[in-house]
Parts: C-alpha cells; structure tokens; sequence
C-alpha cells in the first residue's frame, strides 16, 4: 500500500490539489506527508496476532480493527509518535490519523473504540517484527529520517477499560480542530482519506490479481488522458459532412469553469459535449455522467466504446453483464476470463481510462462517500465531466451535485439538460457567484427549439385507447406510457387482443430480458424498420432509456419533467425541412397518483392548461414548466459525509430512499453458477430483478442474499420475459 501511496501523490498530487482548489505549492507538502502517514499507519496496525490469524483463515473476528490498532500505537507510544510527526505541522498528524481510521468507511468512535468477543483478552502487537521495523524504516528514508525507535512486543489489555483512552485523546483533538478549520482545509483532508483508502485498495485488489506491480499499475493507469485529437475525431465522424450548429460550437468555446447547455431532445448535445470536450479536456480523463444505468450503456455503446475500444470503461452497478454482452464471442477463453477481472473492482476501473461513461453515482458518490466513488477519486482528481439529463436527479442527487462543484472548483463540469426548475438554476448561479465565478449558459438551436412538435390534449382512457388502437392498424408507430408496470402490461394485454404488434417495456424484468425487450422496442420504431404499426407500452423507463421517435403519445398525467422527457419521444426527428407537422400527445388521468406526489400532478395540470391545445415547440413546454415552478423553494442543502463529517466515516444515501430491491428468484440461481459451483457476477446482474419491497417487507427481512440480492423463495414470483415479474401474493 505504501508504494501505490506513494506513486498516487507523486504523480498525481497537483493534480487532486488543483481539482480541488487547493494550491500545491502551498499544500503539496502536506498532502504527500499526511497520506504516506496514513498509509504506514494502515499498515503498521495489521502486525497483530488476531489480524494475521484473520488473514490466514484461521481465529475467531478481531477485537479491534486494523486501523485502531495503528492509532494506538501512536498514541500509546511517545517515541514512536514524536519520530513519525517530527517537522510536520499538527493538522497533518490529524489529517493522516483521520484518514487511517476512516479508511474502511466504518468508523464510529462509540462502537469502533469498544473491544469485540474476540476468544481473548488480549492482543499482542509484533512492533518488534522485522516487517514492522523495515516499514517505520521506508517511512524514514520518505521523510528524511533518521533510524525509528526501537519497541519491544507490545500488548493490549482488551478487558482494561482504559486501554484505549489515548485513542479517545487523538479523536477528542481532531474533534476540537475540525470544528475550527478552514473548508480548504476541509477539502485537503477529503483528499487526504480518499487517497489513502484507494491506494489501499489498488494495492490489495492487484496484489490478490497478481499480474500487476500495484504501483507501477496505477502510475501507468492514471497516467491515461485524452489528447484533444481523438475527441475531435469523434466529432468529425459523428457530424460528416455537416458543420456543427452555432451552439455546438458556442458551448465548446466557452471561458468559465462549469457551463449549463438546456436543448430540448434530439438537438445534439452529445457532439456539443464532445466539442467541449476536445477544448475542456486535453490532457484530463474525461467523465460521461447519466442519471440511470440504461442510458449509461446506450452512452458507451453509442458514442465512447466505438470511438475509444481499450481507452474507455462503463461504470455502474450492471456493468458487469454490458461488458462481457459488448466484448465477448461466447467463448470462455483468456478474453472471457479478462473481461472478468477487468470488472471485479468496479472503483479502479475509471483509473486505467481516458473516456469512463457511468450512472452520476460513480461520480457524485463520492460526496457521500459510497465506495465506487471514493475507489475512483485519484481518477476523478484531475478531469473533465459532463453530467447529462441533470433535471431527472432527485433533491438528494441534485444537492450533491451542487457539493461536488463546490468541491471539484478546479474541474470544469459541463451539465446538460431538456429544462430545468428555476429554483435549482438560481442555486446553480448563486454557487458559482459565492465561488467568485460565472456561470455560462445556451440554450439549443433555435430552429429546433421553437418548431411546433406538439399539439397536447386530455383524453379520456377509453377514447385515447380507441385512438392507439386504431393509429397501430394504420401503421403507425404509437408509444403509451403508464406511470405503474402493472398498468402498462394491462394496456398491452388488451390492445394484443385487438391483432396489433405490441411490445411490453417496463423495469420488471430480468436484466438480460430487458435488454432484449429495450432492443425489440427500439428496433421496431427505428427508422427505415419494416414494421408497420405498432403500440409499445412503457412506463416511466422510456423517459430516457428509449431513442425513438413516435407518430402518436399516449401518457398518464405525470410531474411536468417527467411529462417534457415523454414527448422527447414524440416526433423526434422533425427539423424545419423534414416538412413534419405537429403530432398529437394525448394525457389521461392516472386512477391514483401513486408513484408521484399529489401536488406534482397538480402542478402538472396547471401547466397541461398552458400548453394544451395548440402546437407548441419544445422551448414554450420549458417556458411554461419555469412559469409554474417560478415560486418553488430553493433546493435543501446537502451534508457531505466526505467533507462535513469529522470521525463518521460512513457512506449516506446519495439519492431519495426507492421503493425497488434488487431480487433474484432462487430458480435463476443455478444459471448464475460456474463449474465450481461459485456465483458469478456478471450472471446474477443478468438475472436480478427490481421488485417493489412493500409487498413482500415482513417476510422479505428472513430471505437469504446473494452477494447483497435478495433471493425470492421458489413460486413466490411469477415471470415471463415477454410480460416480465409480479409478486405471487
């Protein structure tokens, strides 16, 4: 660990001080003491008899845990901290003692300060090891030491109440100097964790791999950035012959730090991001941010695995099965066998990347300290992002992407979005004003945004299904959008017993299955399809997981967000020369509101009554949501568990609770197997299942899990890849 430490602040030190605002003439010195501190620490404190029992499957659970170990060491013996902390400033011993104790995100002082049963009451501490001796020696020649001291074998009386009151000290002291400190640095020991607990993890995932020396890995890994050329590439190719649009090339010759594009859908945001990029990102990775799994792999499949192969990696929770489903032949040779190990740790995948297309949880998890996010950090430190679809984030998200610019203030950060609530537009403009920067905003072509798309009206169920219906046998391409999966599946039932082609999506589904019904819906409105007529009934997953351009839109009453990314999927592709009309959009009231709020529905009808009834363009649908929502409260603050905690170093919630599990039922189980009978990754992804928890909640909590999946007890759901899972109740 010690090494990837050291080679994470050699080569890449300016760079985390820098994304974070921190000078690093005036920082560097104490961001590389505290974080190889950290890293001695962290690894001093393993030279116990129950770890080293641990580690050799042998013993019963540590009382103490590593790193409190190594804190007590420090604190416990004067010598040893007086050697270790000599010429350093005192908030670097603190900010490498929280860091260490932090390390493993579980660190709490009531609980973690309490010896475990452990079969013993004591633990002996090997500080008279050659190991031990040799790592305080690395440390020294660091530093510019000279010899450490020398400790005989120490020992902690776990039955003494006041064995670790010196550990009590050093938390009460880092206590008393947060509470005082700057937020640079607040910041600074942001860096300083992050840092330390992804150099340890490089260095035990690639240590148990065994192929890679862990820091000459992470040297050359991070080391990967984009050149400039190669996004201007891709733009040529994705243009052709045509020269990018006005705002395209606004966008990319923008001068502040973070910019905010809002075009409507199918404007062409992505080349634009791509443009910016090309300006923004030279010799940074460069981070693609979705708000939901889906349309991360539609992003990398689409625009970064063609253009970058090897150069690029998709990073969200289903990763696994979308890339061994894009790179391999069916075979389980060496390549199979790669895609595996690329995709066992899903935080250290970013390093190695110039391009990383991922769900904004990737990113912005680090604000909360989820562990893709802080694995990934000596990436993030230093690149460009761009977050897409911002308005879809809920008030959690959205306040942590408001943390992160605050955080990342040497990062530029372009977001991307079809609208957005006022009340979130100021509390962008007045963060960057209080950061002393500006703000750049444009908007999308305006000859798209004002061409009449649209004509909105309400309809009854009754009338809006005689319509589809009939639009279907006339060989036209109709999307229907239910606001629960059990009524989208309904509608599709029924409208099949009328002799059209009907294509059922919803969530419901086994992931492998739902990529087969995406494809088979966005297949069949593809333009150029030979298909003739069609009814795809969907629910909200449409919004942004579907491509397609509909002839007429069926929708239940939804917020008004969500209704302006449903009539994305309307009439798509119109342009001023394509000579294409209006299309009609009819909403129908929903027999309950459920899974909305009611008074987001009735913000909604208010705002239907705007715009309904004439042809509207994408930009009056945007102007009329901001005039509803211009009153609305400015988004809640945030608390960061990375930069707002002292000692609590555990991961928060990055997004409003969901009323979804992942389930796997236990008759997928046996496919999920490999020979040797152990579960495999990317097979119990392609088989999992998000289910409603209320249903099954009381007897659900005594159900076994599978690598955190809980497993559905034979019957209890029924299943159809067409129609996809229901709770047995």
């Amino acid at each position: 660990m010690g090494r990837v430490a050291r080679a994470l602040v050699e080569r890449r030190g300016d760079a985390i001080l820098s994304a974070l605002g921190l000078a690093p003439d005036r920082y560097r010195d104490w961001l590389r003491a505290a974080v190889l501190a950290g890293a001695l620490l962290h690894d001093i404190g393993k030279a116990n008899d129950q770890f080293q029992l641990v580690v050799r499957g042998r013993g019963l659970p540590q009382a103490l845990r590593h790193e409190v170990v190594g804190a007590w060491l420090i604190s416990s013996q004067e010598r040893l901290k007086d050697w270790l902390f000599a010429g350093l400033r005192r908030p670097v011993c603190l900010l490498a003692l929280r860091a260490v104790l932090g390390h493993h995100l579980q660190f709490e002082p009531g609980r973690s300060l309490r010896a475990r049963p452990s079969g013993t009451t004591v633990m002996d501490v090997f500080s008279e090891h050659p190991d031990f001796v040799g790592a305080l020696n690395a440390f020294g020649r660091e530093l510019g030491r000279g010899a450490p001291p020398s400790l005989p074998r120490l020992r902690i009386e776990l039955a003494d109440p006041e064995a670790l009151q010196p550990v009590e000290g050093l938390v009460l002291e880092v206590d008393e100097w947060w509470q005082q400190c700057s937020e640079e640095e607040r910041r600074l020991a942001g860096a300083v964790a992050a840092t330390v607990i992804a150099a340890d993890v490089c260095g035990s995932a690639l240590l148990r791999d065994g192929k890679h020396e862990p820091a000459n890995w992470a040297a050359e890994a991070l080391s990967q950035t984009c050149s400039g050329g190669d996004l201007r590439d891709v733009v040529r190719r994705r243009l052709g012959d045509q020269p990018p649009r006005p705002f395209q090339k606004a966008v990319a010759e923008t001068r502040t730090r973070v910019t905010l594009l809002t075009a409507g859908c199918g404007a062409g945001k992505t080349v634009a991001a791509y443009l910016w990029a090309a300006r923004h990102a030279v010799g940074r990775k460069l981070f693609f941010s979705y708000p939901t799994t889906g349309t991360a792999t539609e992003g990398f499949a689409t625009y970064a695995l063609p253009e970058f192969a090897g150069d690029t990696k998709l990073v969200h929770s289903r990763a696994s099965f979308d890339i061994v489903r894009f790179l391999e032949n069916g075979s389980e040779g060496e390549e199979s066998y790669a895609v595996r190990e690329l995709v066992r740790y899903q935080g250290l995948n970013p390093w190695g990347a110039k391009v990383v297309v991922c769900t904004a949880d990737a990113v912005l998890g680090l604000v909360q300290l989820n562990r893709v996010g802080v694995f990934s950090f000596p990436a993030l430190a230093g690149s460009a992002f761009v977050f897409d679809e911002v308005h879809l984030y809920d008030d959690k998200l959205f306040g942590a992407l408001l943390a992160f610019i605050a955080a990342f203030r040497g990062a530029p950060i372009l977001l991307m979005t079809a609208t957005l609530p006022p009340a979130r537009r100021r509390a962008l403009e007045e963060l960057c004003d209080k950061l002393g920067e500006e703000l750049s905003e444009f908007a999308g072509p305006e000859e798209l945004e004002t061409l009449p798309r649209y004509e909105l009206a309400s309809a009854s169920r009754e009338e809006a299904f005689e319509r589809a219906v009939r639009a279907a046998r006339d060989g036209l391409r109709v999307l229907w959008v239910a606001n629960t999966v059990e009524r989208a599946v309904a509608v599709a039932k029924q409208a099949e017993t009328f002799g059209i082609r009907v294509e059922p999506y919803h969530s419901r589904y086994r992931y492998e299955d739902r990529l087969k019904r995406h494809e088979a819906v966005v297949g069949s409105f593809r333009p150029g399809s030979s298909c003739e007529g069609i009814l795809a009934a969907t629910t909200q997953v449409c919004e942004v997981s579907l491509d397609i351009s509909a002839d007429l839109l069926v929708t239940e009453l939804a917020p008004i967000a969500s209704l302006i990314q449903r009539f994305g999927r309307l009439n798509r592709w119109a342009t001023p020369e394509s000579g294409e009309g209006p299309k009609q959009a009819l909403v129908i009231e929903p027999p309950d509101s459920s899974p909305y709020r009611r008074e987001d529905l009735e913000r909604a009808r208010r705002w239907l009554g705007d715009v309904a009834g004439r042809p509207v363009s994408q930009r009056e649908l945007s102007e009329a949501f901001v005039h509803v929502l211009q009153s609305e409260p400015p988004p809640r603050s945030v608390r960061s568990a990375w930069l707002d905690e002292a000692w609590h170093l555990e991961p928060a919630p990055l997004r409003e609770p969901g009323a979804t599990v992942p389930v796997v039922r236990e008759e997928d189980l046996p496919s999920c197997r490999d020979g040797r009978g152990r579960v495999c990754a990317d097979r119990l992804v392609a088989c999992t299942i998000p289910m409603l928890w209320r249903p099954v909640a009381e007897q659900a909590v005594r159900w076994s899990t599978e690598r955190g999946v809980l497993v559905a007890p034979p019957g209890s759901i029924e299943y159809s890849p067409r129609w996809g899972a229901r709770w047995r109740t």
